[in-house]
């Protein structure tokens, strides 16, 4: 009997989240003001165009919602008979399958915090390097090398325990 195991991973925001998010805002902000300042210059009711205003104003806002939305990102792992599908979810509208890949297919496989490479080294080392983690610092992310589609991939990822121990006897030599 296989068993299905599911889990669902939410990625943590670094800095750079942040600053892009606090970018939008005060992107959003400069429209909005600029829009305000030109519908009280009189331009606008000049040319019959005093409407565009609050819709750009809008539209701003919107948009800035949108952005910064679409930076909110979940991973989901899907295990099955020994392969695992790998999903990117963004802003909890949008799912997009990665990959599926075998356990048996993983090359190299351990804890991440082990693996001690450089970001240079990852970049130089590897073709593709898929980060489905909360946050590459925590202690329960797992690193697989793999062949897929011709290209050496490092995958981190959090498999649940019970993956875990499903894919000890799928892929025994793994854990030695």
């Amino acid at each position: 009997m296989h068993n299905v195991y599911e889990k669902m991973v939410k990625r943590i925001w670094r800095l750079p989240d942040y600053i892009r998010a606090g970018l939008m805002v005060a992107a959003a902000l400069i429209v909005i003001v600029v829009a305000i300042l030109t519908a009280r210059s009189g331009i606008l009711v000049k040319y019959g165009l005093t409407m565009i205003a609050p819709i750009v104003a809008v539209g701003a806002v919107v948009g800035a919602w949108y952005v910064i939305g679409t930076m909110r990102i979940e991973f989901e792992y899907s295990y099955f008979n020994g392969e695992i599908d790998l999903d990117v979810i963004t802003a909890k509208r949008r799912r997009r399958r990665v990959a599926t890949v075998n356990v048996r297919d993983f090359e190299q496989f351990g804890k991440y915090s082990e693996l001690g490479m450089t970001k240079q080294q990852l970049k130089s080392e590897y073709d593709k390097r898929w980060f489905m983690c909360s946050a590459p610092e925590n202690p329960d992310c797992r690193y697989a090398v793999l062949r897929h589609e011709h290209q050496t991939v490092l995958l981190v990822f959090e498999p649940s325990e019970e993956m875990l121990g499903e894919m000890r006897i799928i892929a025994p030599k793994l854990f030695r």
